[in-house]
């Protein structure tokens, strides 16, 4: 198994963790939330409430969208030094602008509020404010109160829609505990937030720009407040103390991001409308074609796109993989290795370039394509879902079952990740420094939920 993919540390372990794939979607594979047992109190909260959650919530699996997220939460984890397999990041199809922490460190963003940053720097705002609160260990202000609480109950109070800061409970009392946050806990998590963005190199002004976005909001929607309003009060009186915090102290090394903020937003449904469109602008059209099965417009997009800047290399990968959706396979071909020859890099031309291989039955060439993709992108978890077919269609059960447990893993199912693993350690031809990456994997499993 010398092709085999190795361990690569704990950061890729996180992110493979709670990466996602390219719809949206929820699982029965998840199991029901259970009473904490083992380990921190915080973990074991977190870690039923997220089972909970995964039959509550549609998580986004669409690695345009969660690749970012990852990216950049990843990069504040580092900065801070805090171990990146005990921190994890979902999205979550809801429209609300809205983003919560919960205990033991697992962090959740609504595309509503995705939808309304506009750059890396706004996300890292946001991301940085919710370290902040993991890592004071906020949550109810009353401590004792959760822990007299069923975990029922706790899920039912933090999966609410409408108005999760008060729910009436058959006792007759009334929980406003929705991460309440006290005036102090937020300062301390704006604080926080600061220190992490100037650690990890970002501008904090964009935790600024956000709670500016969020206040004209509530101004203009002020019947239906979201549920960031209600979990994190006070957003005018913070903006002026994060204003001033930031005040004098320009930004040192401040580095900018490799995410494409505009293929985010397109991929979200938010496009850039002009009676003149750049091929920019064009490009973005066509990506937002692409994700609502819109082919056709999709591939007059990106051609006119690629007809003002023909060493767009991402663009032409996008046209490629449009293309091979039509059914349109020599073109397809064409266009990928030329993209892929533009910007070796790219992990989509190689995808298109290995479905072609294994629709031609070629598998040995469709594994190397995938398993190049799969270098390039991590976020993707159909890549190893269609390695696993290759190597099952070549009689290798060894290589399968280790792919579609990263499979299964990366699209937040760990119950069947688990199975496929554990398939994959009595293999007896596993090898071994994979076998032992794993067993670690599955001790991750049964410590995060995830």
């Amino acid at each position: 198994m010398h092709d085999q993919p190795r361990w690569r540390g704990h950061a890729v372990a996180c992110v493979a963790a709670i990466a996602l794939a390219g719809c949206v979607g929820t699982s029965s594979q998840h199991p029901r939330a259970v009473e904490p047992d083992s380990g921190p109190p915080s973990k074991a909260y977190g870690r039923a409430f997220l089972a909970e959650a995964l039959h509550t919530y549609r998580f986004i699996v669409d690695p345009d969208i969660t690749g970012p997220v990852q990216q950049t939460g990843m990069r504040l984890v580092a900065a801070i030094g805090a171990d990146p397999a005990a921190i994890h990041f979902f999205v979550i199809d809801e429209p609300q602008p809205n983003a919560f922490a919960i205990p033991g460190g697992y962090i959740f963003v609504f595309t509503g509020l995705l939808s309304k940053l506009s750059d890396e720097e706004e996300l890292a705002g946001v991301l940085a404010h919710e370290l902040g609160h993991v890592s004071y260990n906020h949550f109810f202000q009353d401590q004792n109160q959760i822990l007299a609480m069923n975990l029922a109950t706790v899920a039912a109070l933090l999966l609410s829609r409408g108005n999760p800061a008060a729910l009436a409970f058959g006792s007759g009392a009334s929980y406003h505990l929705q991460l309440a946050y006290s005036r102090e806990h937020e300062a301390e998590a704006d604080a926080a937030a600061v220190t992490f963005l100037r650690r990890a190199h970002y501008d904090p002004s964009g935790l600024a720009r956000f709670f500016r976005t969020l206040e004209v909001y509530e101004r203009f929607n002020p019947p239906s407040v979201p549920a960031y309003f209600t979990t994190h009060p006070g957003v005018s009186e913070r903006l002026g103390v994060v204003e001033n915090m930031i005040q004098g102290t320009p930004p040192r090394g401040v580095e900018s991001g490799a995410i494409d903020w505009g293929r985010v937003r397109a991929s979200l449904g938010v496009v850039p409308e002009s009676p003149s469109p750049s091929p920019r602008d064009r490009y973005l059209r066509g990506i937002a074609h692409m994700k609502n099965q819109r082919v056709a417009p999709a591939i007059e997009e990106f051609r006119a796109a690629l007809a003002v800047e023909p060493r767009n290399a991402a663009a032409r990968a996008d046209l490629a993989w449009a293309l091979l959706s039509d059914q349109r396979r020599d073109e397809a071909r064409d266009e990928a290795r030329r993209a892929q020859r533009d910007d070796p890099h790219l992990a989509e031309p190689s995808v298109t370039l290995g479905i072609l291989s294994q629709d031609a039955g070629d598998h040995q060439a469709a594994i190397r394509e995938f398993l190049a993709a799969a270098s390039n992108d991590p976020y993707d978890p159909t890549t190893h879902l269609r390695l696993a077919s290759s190597y099952s269609a070549l009689g290798d059960s060894t290589r399968e079952a280790y792919h579609l447990g990263r499979h299964f893993r990366l699209s937040l199912m760990p119950g069947r990740a688990a199975a496929a693993y554990q398939r994959f350690l009595n293999a007896p031809d596993a090898d071994p420094e994979t076998k032992r990456a794993v067993e670690q994997e599955l001790a991750l499993i049964q410590r995060e939920g995830i």
